[in-house]
């Protein structure tokens, strides 16, 4: 992990995340593609929906399951999905998603359950599943007998001709006030073979455990209490599509709740991506374990509880062709849920792990730790060698005079030839003043060699202590966090501004990145669609959007719409007149002429 050193001081030097052109969008500049699965820790309103879910829905072009709190999801992609060959099902029992009233879909889970196939027993024992909702592993052994209450009776609305097979219905026989009617209900338990015998083992449970009977069907009573919600009943008691088809086709559903009502109704959201997961893990018709891919778009992942099902075959789901992308709050949510080995079990089968909008101590320090500490080799200074010793001039020595140097030094050098001519004229005088000249000079350059050698060696010491300084400085930073906590914090912090954190940290295979946020209303510019009278399909604040002007788009496309007085396109036709090919061309042509996100609204 590098660091560079700045003004004392080590500063994270985050690598950039080259993306490999897939499907999965974390800003405009970094689309991947993934072998396995996500996951992301992102307080709430920091940007995991504008910036990561809607864009990436945008893209990505095979199924997709995406729990969608207040249906922004649907209402932003739904169109766009269908234009993208996809069949589109919106599962809204509220309401809650102001989308075409042709996506709105309802789902009767026990329509695709044959009571005669071996594999029933394994499909009512994963619906049963979905409906107990599992927050720890203590009241394990209550949840079981909940489950298998829920499973026997389940199997009874299947098998028997009498009763229509819906989890409504299954809640009525569940809930029947009348003592002497749940008697014989439990004595049809009792002698309902089919389906695994599921029945027949939920009778015993009622039967043959005492005071803890009680506790099971209080467990079942409680766990099935939502269905009694007429709108839930509506929207559970015939179906549009089939659930299976997620592996068959390109389909996506979305399952939209209320904010307000995941508390109550969560089951409704585990219920179904249970049941997705048990059909995603069935082979094909040609016996072929792999069809297509989908991705699992998990907001508000907390709300579901405890799967086993996900922990257990969380590495193994890829090769069913299921990605989970699982979006929590924080990474207490995570342990909370799955205890801290169970956390490590997704993070370690999820290829990305994004961070942001990170408030909380304990998230901050998983990141400070995963990305880990500060080792020699991370240290951008290494330890400066010590100066060499230079040889200082040779000691002076008066004795060593220019004479004693003519005298026995070689003959044939010019102060010797000098010295012959002075002393055939009898200079001995002169001889001697050289002598004392040559001895001063050699004295001056001796004293002057040792003070510059002086000072080089003085210099040379300081710029050793000052890099060993910066060295023992750098070193001391060892064994400390590369990234500390309130670092983390700091770096993907909301703005408030953008309403979006402007960055966000990506850990990968034990690298960090950094990449930036980029939500789609500012990437591009959705477009508001106007019926023929002139009145908006949406109610409320319109969408951030710019003028699109006839002229962006083709002749065909351009006789379907005109403009207004404000620049924006209106539609001119019936709504069942306008084809399906048409307004998939009017989303291309907007997006080209746009360069960026678009999103056509129309019923």
């Amino acid at each position: 992990m590098p660091y560079s050193y700045q003004d004392r001081c080590y500063i994270h030097d985050f690598p950039s995340l080259i993306g490999s052109n897939g499907p999965i969008v974390f800003n405009r500049q970094t689309t991947v593609e993934i072998e396995r699965n996500l996951i992301t820790f992102a307080a709430a309103r920091s940007g995991k929906g504008a910036c990561h879910i809607l864009p990436t829905l945008d893209h990505w072009p095979h199924s997709a399951l995406v729990i969608d709190p207040k249906g922004e999801a649907a209402e932003h992609g739904a169109i766009t999905r269908a234009s993208m060959g996809q069949e589109v099902y919106v599962i809204d029992p509220f309401r809650t998603a102001i989308v075409p009233d042709r996506y709105r879909a309802s789902l009767n889970l026990l329509d695709e359950i044959n009571p005669n196939d071996p594999n029933a027993f394994r499909q009512i024992n994963a619906i049963a599943d979905g409906l107990v909702m599992r927050h720890s592993a203590e009241a394990g052994h209550w949840d079981g007998g909940a489950l298998e209450v829920l499973a026997g009776f389940i199997a009874l609305a299947i098998a028997n001709e009498n009763y229509t097979a819906s989890l409504p219905v299954m809640r009525q026989l569940l809930t029947e006030p009348d003592p002497d009617r749940f008697a014989d209900l439990v004595d049809q338990l009792g002698t309902t073979e089919a389906c695994g015998r599921l029945a027949i083992a939920a009778a015993g449970k009622l039967t043959k455990t005492g005071t803890e009977a009680g506790h099971f069907l209080s467990g079942a009573v409680s766990n099935t209490k939502w269905l009694d919600d007429p709108f839930m009943q509506d929207y559970l008691s015939h179906s549009t599509f089939k659930l299976s088809d997620l592996k068959r086709k390109r389909m996506t559903v979305y399952l939209v709740l209320p904010m307000d009502a995941l508390g109550d109704y969560g089951r409704f959201l585990r219920l179904f991506v249970r049941a997705a997961l048990y059909h995603m893990q069935q082979k094909l018709p040609d016996g072929s374990l792999k069809g297509e891919r989908c991705l699992f778009l998990l907001d508000e992942f907390f709300s579901l509880g405890h799967i086993a099902e996900i922990q257990k075959a969380a590495g193994g789901l890829p090769g069913y062709g299921v990605h989970l992308w699982p979006f929590l709050q924080d990474y207490n949510q995570l342990v909370d849920l799955y205890g801290r080995d169970g956390g490590r079990t997704f993070v370690a089968n999820a290829d990305f792990s994004l961070f942001y909008g990170v408030n909380d101590s304990e998230t901050a320090d998983y990141v400070s730790n995963a990305v880990g500490k500060i080792t020699e080799a991370d240290l951008m200074v290494r330890p400066p060698e010590k100066p060499k010793t230079s040889n200082p001039p040779p000691q002076y020595d008066p004795n060593q005079n220019a004479l004693s140097r003519l005298i026995f030094g070689p003959k044939e050098t010019e102060k010797y030839q000098e010295w012959k001519r002075f002393e055939g004229l009898g200079g001995w005088e002169k001889l001697q003043d050289y002598w004392l000249w040559d001895q001063k000079e050699v004295a001056e350059k001796w004293a002057l060699d040792k003070k510059l050698e002086e000072h080089r060696r003085t210099d040379a010491e300081a710029t050793y202590n000052d890099l060993m300084n910066q060295y023992a400085y750098a070193k001391s930073s060892v064994g400390h966090p590369r990234i500390a906590p309130q670092e983390v914090m700091q770096i993907t912090a909301r703005n408030e501004a953008r309403k979006v954190s402007d960055k966000a940290i990506v850990l990968r295979s034990g690298n960090a990145f950094l990449i930036n946020m980029q939500p789609y209303f500012e990437a591009g510019y959705p477009v508001q669609v106007i019926s023929h009278d002139d009145k908006p399909l949406i109610e409320g604040p319109k969408p951030t959007r710019r003028n699109i002007h006839i002229t962006d788009v083709s002749p065909d496309i351009r006789e379907a719409f005109h403009v207004d007085q404000e620049g924006y396109i209106i539609d001119t036709r019936n709504e069942a007149d306008l084809p399906a090919d048409l307004v998939a061309r009017v989303i291309q042509q907007i997006r080209k002429a746009e360069r960026g996100e678009s999103i056509l609204y129309r019923p």
